[in-house]
């Protein structure tokens, strides 16, 4: 073999090994989704990505009376249960909430009754966390998903379109730890 492509097949081997990582790892990350779904195995409402390899997967669970999430980590080819919570909400009518505050997260998440509710604004120890809301089998879900959160009550205050306050549920207690 010529000496010059002696020297030059090592570095043609390992950028092949590079490319062909690189196409695996796209492939497997293209059903993030489902494979999250078979772990959590209840009705995901929403997959909030914090990165590449964590996530919080929100449910209603199968019975529709509670919400509940699921933080997932990816391992090198999978991704497993990390914590995983389920709660009735606590309601007044017109919204819900329920707030587990753990170690590695805290979210606080519920549901809108009330169709004048356009946002949710989550209150912690006088600091305002705006929610998402999404539309989920024709309810809509809220949540925040915080490390800023305390291990105090938090305060959830229902939103119109103009940002008056239509309703507010107080004092709601956080669940700690592993519920």
């Amino acid at each position: 073999m010529n000496p010059k492509v002696k020297l030059i097949m090592p570095f043609i081997v390992f950028a092949a090994l590079i490319i062909g990582g690189n196409l695996l790892a796209n492939v497997s990350s293209k059903d993030n989704d489902s494979e999250i779904a078979k772990v959590v195995n209840e009705k995901i409402a929403h997959i909030e990505y914090l990165s590449e390899n964590d996530a919080v997967a929100i449910y209603k669970s199968n019975d529709n009376k509670s919400l509940g999430y699921v933080l997932l980590k990816k391992g090198y080819s999978n991704w497993r249960q990390i914590l995983c919570s389920t709660a009735e909400t606590i309601s007044n009518g017109n919204i819900s909430g329920a707030y587990w505050c753990n170690p590695d997260i805290s979210i606080a998440m519920g549901e809108i009754f009330d169709s004048n509710i356009n946002s949710i604004m989550v209150i912690n120890n006088n600091r305002e966390f705006q929610a998402q809301v999404i539309d989920y089998n024709n309810s809509k879900i809220w949540y925040a998903i915080s490390n800023n959160f305390e291990p105090s009550e938090v305060t959830i205050v229902g939103l119109t379109q103009d940002g008056t306050i239509q309703e507010t549920l107080p004092d709601i207690a956080p669940k700690l730890g592993l519920n």
